[in-house]
């Protein structure tokens, strides 16, 4: 088994846009459905109305016989001109309507017709990963190397096929590109119901990937666990930043909104710069939505207080290939990736080329081959294994709200991850 390490966090965030309302003329719940959910409202609880982010439930409270402090002295008065009447005061029971909000809180159920609570899970299906019972259901194959490994799709139905492919330095000033990490085989297995690692995804790279599953959301989270440094490959390090490549297969129809994140003031640097500021694509396909992105350093002796970063996104195309791309200044977490051990000797290299346009070094990227449907079973985490994942620090989910009311944008930021333990042999 391999011991947990201090890891550096690149991740990738898929947010479901939520619309808290009823579609008239749909059969949204069965009504008077006892309570499913609810714990902590008073008296008895009945599931009125459902829909995609919403629940509403009546609850009663049973009627009962109080003092009520705000007439003590009234009732005083009365006792004594009535000797012998009740001191306490009826309360009548009482309805009254709660509506729980939550993106991604239900998902359709064709078989009950209705909308039913979603359980933010995967389970093995024809030895693949998958998630069907959220609105954004996910299928997740064996070995993370292959063609559209990564297969989501979107509450509206809209399909979005997806691998990560590459890890790459990118110099703003220069305008060079160097792929240090290339995707390669690596094999998944469940670390928690919602929670999918796949260990040693890059060579070149010491570098494991993790998907994870909520209610209104899905992440892919890159995880450094060897130190990368620029300078290593004759990059400068003030104005380089790391870069994660995800290849998109048939990308469906988007809208871009656009915002800077880093603006370089300084005009004679702006002239030297081939790309001197750093501007986030929002991207949305149908009612999901790949928000901002976050990069989270550990705590470690040499970077106390940790590290974090935002972390940008646009969509890049090279020879009829689809490229995300996110990408982090390396200055904003440096000291961050200092504190992670060496990765000297712990995964194979990567060929190395001369660094040259993003364009070239795009079009260079290994083209993964299609699926082969691996024949080995996959199983969960067991025993030890399962023990020494527990001591990973917890995933933080930060919620945002957006301005227009009735939507909500849940993202998720995550915290440290230690190095995912490679399968064991059988799994």
């Amino acid at each position: 088994m391999k011991s947990l390490t201090f890891a550096f966090v690149i991740c990738s965030i898929l947010a479901v846009r939520a619309h808290g309302q009823l579609v008239p003329g749909t059969n949204n719940t069965a009504l008077g459905t006892p309570a499913l959910s609810g714990a902590g409202l008073p008296g008895s609880r009945i599931l009125q109305a459902a829909g995609p982010n919403f629940r509403t439930w009546t609850t009663t409270t049973p009627a009962t016989n109080i003092a009520s402090a705000s007439r003590a002295a009234s009732a005083s008065a009365n006792l004594q001109a009535h000797p012998g009447s009740a001191q306490t005061l009826p309360v009548p029971a009482r309805k009254h309507n709660v509506t729980e909000l939550a993106g991604g809180l239900n998902y359709w159920d064709s078989e009950t017709t209705n909308w039913t609570p979603s359980v933010a899970s995967y389970e093995v299906v024809s030895n693949a990963f998958v998630a069907r019972h959220v609105q954004h259901q996910v299928r997740l194959e064996p070995d993370l190397s292959v063609a559209g490994a990564v297969r989501l799709s979107t509450p509206d139905g809209i399909p979005i096929e997806s691998t990560p492919v590459a890890i790459v330095l990118y110099d703003a000033a220069s305008g060079n590109s160097l792929v240090i990490g290339a995707i390669t085989n690596c094999q998944g297995v469940l670390m928690a119901s919602n929670m999918v690692g796949y260990a040693n995804a890059f060579c070149g790279v010491c570098a494991d990937v993790i998907y994870t599953l909520n209610r209104g959301s899905f992440h892919q989270d890159v995880v450094l666990t060897g130190r990368v440094d620029p300078a290593k490959y004759g990059f400068p390090t003030n104005t380089t930043r790391i870069q994660i490549l995800t290849e998109l297969y048939d990308v469906p129809e988007h809208k871009t909104i656009q915002r800077p994140l880093a603006i370089e003031r300084n005009q004679a640097l702006r002239q030297r710069m081939a790309t001197p500021d750093l501007v986030d694509n929002e991207l949305h396909f149908g009612s999901l939505v790949f928000g901002l992105g976050h990069a989270y350093a550990a705590q470690a002796p040499s970077n106390t207080n940790g590290s974090s970063a935002v972390v940008a996104k646009e969509l890049a195309t090279s020879e009829g290939r689809t490229f995300l791309v996110e990408a982090v200044l390396y200055s904003s977490i440096a000291q961050g990736l200092a504190a992670l051990p060496d990765c000297s000797g712990g995964t194979a290299a990567v060929p190395q080329r001369q660094p040259s346009s993003p364009t070239s070094v795009y079009a260079a990227i290994p083209i993964p081959p299609a699926s082969t449907r691996a024949t080995t079973m996959l199983k969960p985490v067991e025993g030890g294994r399962q023990a020494a994942l527990a001591k990973r620090p917890e995933v933080v989910i930060d919620y945002v709200v957006v301005e227009d009311f009735g939507s909500m944008v849940f993202r998720l930021v995550s915290k440290i991850y230690g190095l995912i333990p490679a399968p064991e042999a059988g799994l």
